[in-house]
């Protein structure tokens, strides 16, 4: 576990008596045994301007630098400025940023050569639990904890939109999947850019399960979201048919649930059972 740089009140003077001293690369030798570097100092304390000031001096970062910088700060606009002036990143970098949720410095990240696809581990993250085990693509993170803006961005820099988790589910499935226990609502916003940049709405997953089913088979209490969600997959091309393993149909969760407005969009798809 790193060691938090902290802030400071004095970053004015520190830079100025290293750039005047021809030493940008200087560290700030009270935070720990080998320092923090002067630059990185700034970029935690959002201090672009001194950042700036240091790399016309010659100062340099690393990639393991950039990894303290999204650690502790994360901010969109710091890691673009910093990989504009050609700092280097590892996956590295890329855990630190999903490891807290930071979206942005994702986007950036990715915009300057990252791995769109780098897979997570959803366990290790404090902003997402486990929704269903194994690991998740970057793409799947986002949906599952409701970025939209984020997935639209995913895609629009060519995510693979059907890309499973390690147990067979997609993206989609994961958007769709409304359940009494979620701690966040899911957003049809999510599934409307999914299906718009190609998702399969009748993918199945190991488990039998199509989006469809996710997002009807367990009961909850206001049926708003859900019926949205799945008028939008039955207008996509989901099957109204599908069965799952145990033998049930999108008609039948319909009917248990008493939900007439779900009932006549499935009817009006062409549900026969």
């Amino acid at each position: 576990m790193q060691s938090e740089p902290g802030f400071y009140d004095d970053l004015d003077l520190y830079v100025t008596e290293a750039i005047r001293e021809g030493e940008p690369d200087r560290c700030l030798e009270s935070m720990g045994s080998s320092g923090t570097p002067l630059i990185v100092a700034a970029a935690i304390n959002g201090r672009l301007d001194l950042a700036d000031a240091l790399f016309d001096a010659g100062a340099s970062m690393t990639a393991n630098d950039l990894q303290q910088v999204v650690w502790w700060w994360g901010e969109g606009g710091t890691v673009a400025f910093l990989l504009d002036h050609g700092v280097p990143q590892n996956p590295a970098c890329m855990y630190a940023a999903l490891r807290h949720g930071r979206w942005e410095a994702v986007l950036a990240l990715i915009d300057h050569g990252g791995d769109r696809e780098t897979v997570v581990y959803p366990g290790e993250t404090t902003f997402m639990p486990l929704p269903c085990g194994g690991t998740l693509s970057i793409l799947h993170a986002a949906v599952w904890d409701g970025q939209v803006s984020v997935v639209q961005g995913l895609l629009q820099r060519g995510a693979d939109v059907d890309r499973c988790n390690a147990t067979g589910v997609t993206p989609l499935m994961t958007a769709c999947h409304v359940r009494k226990a979620d701690r966040r609502q899911r957003n049809p916003l999510i599934a409307y850019w999914l299906l718009k940049y190609g998702a399969d709405p009748n993918a199945v997953s190991p488990e039998g399960k199509t989006a469809l089913i996710c997002c009807l088979e367990e009961q909850v209490e206001h049926f708003t979201i859900r019926t949205s969600i799945a008028q939008m997959l039955l207008r996509a091309g989901a099957d109204p048919n599908v069965v799952t393993s145990a033998g049930h149909t999108p008609l039948m969760f319909a009917v248990r649930d008493n939900d007439t407005s779900l009932l006549r969009a499935l009817q009006r798809a062409g549900a026969r059972r």
